[in-house]
């Protein structure tokens, strides 16, 4: 990626409200074919980003709120600084769907997991592909499904997992029954261990159809932190998503924050706790 360009009238809050307020964007290159742009509106303004397609053709996206009257939190609101980076990872992602690397338009995490089972039906026994299925749309697809794979926050993940740890344990339903049956957890360290015993197992086989989807191209192999060990190793035992790969590879693609992309993290947990 290129580095951070500089532009006096637009880096601070106090420099763009001296701007005239009017119609067309101020744009800054900031790459070859690559501007960013200010919106000055009448209350406040925003970032938009603009990609020369040759022949004349542009193409813009919004990328956030200018933090004008607002403190920028990287996410809705974004400071000059902030809307660079995100203009680039933008066109950096446009450019890997133009040369057919990247999925075209959201990825969602049910998209990896129905590419993942039609994918697994060639390599692995049928009784063990229905296992995976039945595993995807208990825990995973209700929660996840609908979410896409560059959206996968930490947090969002450390609650999930931590939802599966202290949920009753699923048994059989009867045919037609509109809710799953489930049993009781004692209350004693035997069934706890063994729900946690579950909730690693669980996030496993979310992390193999991720995995798949990264090595197959279908989500961004290029953006910031990608392969690297970012985590501190957390005293815990108990820890969630803290915990680097051993590996040293790609455990599983999620934000670290939302500053960054994809980090590699682990999902596995002790089934001991402290």
């Amino acid at each position: 990626m290129p580095r951070s360009v500089r532009k006096t009238s637009l880096e601070t809050r106090t420099a763009r409200l001296n701007n005239p307020i009017r119609r067309a964007p101020y744009f800054v290159k900031i790459a070859k074919g690559l501007h960013l742009g200010y919106y000055r509106g009448a209350a406040s303004g925003s970032w938009i980003a603009r990609r020369y397609r040759g022949v004349g053709n542009y193409e813009t996206d919004a990328l956030g709120i200018a933090d004008d009257t607002l403190a920028a939190d990287g996410i809705k609101v974004v400071d000059y600084w902030q809307a660079q980076e995100a203009a680039k990872r933008w066109a950096e992602r446009a450019r890997l769907v133009e040369a057919g690397v990247l999925h075209s338009g959201p990825y969602s995490v049910s998209d990896a997991i129905a590419d993942y089972l039609e994918e697994s039906r060639s390599e692995k026994r049928p009784d063990a592909v229905r296992g995976l299925q039945y595993t995807f749309n208990a825990f995973v697809l209700p929660e996840l499904g609908e979410l896409s794979c560059e959206d996968l926050t930490r947090d969002r993940l450390l609650k999930w997992r931590s939802a599966q740890a202290s949920r009753p344990k699923r048994v059989r339903s009867k045919r037609g029954a509109a809710e799953p049956a489930t049993k009781p957890t004692p209350d004693d360290d035997d069934a706890r261990r063994a729900r946690k015993v579950t909730a690693n197992r669980i996030p496993a086989v979310l992390k193999a159809a991720l995995n798949r989807a990264y090595q197959a191209g279908r989500v961004p192999p290029t953006m910031p932190g990608a392969g690297s060990n970012r985590f501190p190793r957390s005293k815990r035992r108990w820890c969630a998503i803290c915990r680097p790969t051993k590996r040293g590879g790609w455990s599983m693609p999620v934000h670290q924050n939302s500053g960054g992309w994809f980090r590699p993290v682990s999902l596995r947990v002790a089934a001991t706790p402290n």
